[in-house]
């Protein structure tokens, strides 16, 4: 009785241990698939601008490196670096204002994104800053203090891109159809639908 227990448990043994060598030899074979499904379930978590340039260099050094081990470490190294990008771009993206409202009261308003805004409201701090030192007159702003103004916002904000710029032409039509309606206008800025501060536009000033 003993000796068929004993033949038994060896014959257990024994196809244990080739089961367990086939599913060994097919897990090897595999990783490289494996690895390459992390690695494009990391991809697929990032901004859709970085996409194609991370996948490129990933799936290549997923090819240079040697053995199960190292390509499964790659891969869930490359799956943790995709976890903090999306945290970090989620945050940027959620962080800041997105819109810059223009009203005018008995006329309307417009909305721009807030890049544009904050250009557009430095260019009216720098009128109102103009009006007030010249006593309340508002005379014709001269070509040289346009580009004065242009260069100091640029500096301040960042240079405008091609969206910015036809956000800005957007805001200027929509001044210039109020002035040539109305002989005066009562204007307020808004930041995201609530009425704008100043630490807003200039945080590194705010306390």
């Amino acid at each position: 009785m003993e000796l068929i227990k004993s033949l038994l448990s060896l014959l257990c043994a024994g196809l244990a241990g080739f089961a367990g060598h086939i599913v060994a030899h097919d897990f090897c074979e595999r990783s490289p698939t494996f690895a390459r499904s992390l690695i494009r379930g990391a991809i697929s978590l990032l901004p859709t601008n970085d996409r194609q340039r991370y996948s490129e260099e990933w799936l290549a050094h997923l090819n240079d490196c040697e053995g199960v081990i190292s390509k499964f470490k790659h891969a869930f190294g490359c799956l943790a670096c995709a976890y903090s990008m999306r945290r970090i771009s989620i945050a940027t993206t959620a962080s800041g204002p997105k819109t810059f409202q223009i009203e005018i009261e008995g006329f309307g308003s417009t909305e721009i994104g807030f890049s544009a805004g904050k250009h557009v409201f430095g260019t009216y701090v720098v009128l109102c800053h103009r009006q007030k030192s010249a006593g309340g007159n508002m005379e014709p702003i001269t070509e040289s203090e346009i580009l004065e103004c242009n260069r100091m916002l640029t500096n301040l904000f960042g240079p405008l891109g091609d969206t910015e710029r036809q956000h800005m032409l957007q805001a200027g039509n929509f001044l210039m159809a109020a002035t040539d309606q109305k002989k005066s206008i009562k204007m307020r800025f808004l930041v995201d639908g609530r009425p704008i501060k100043i630490d807003d536009i200039f945080p590194h000033v705010s306390s």
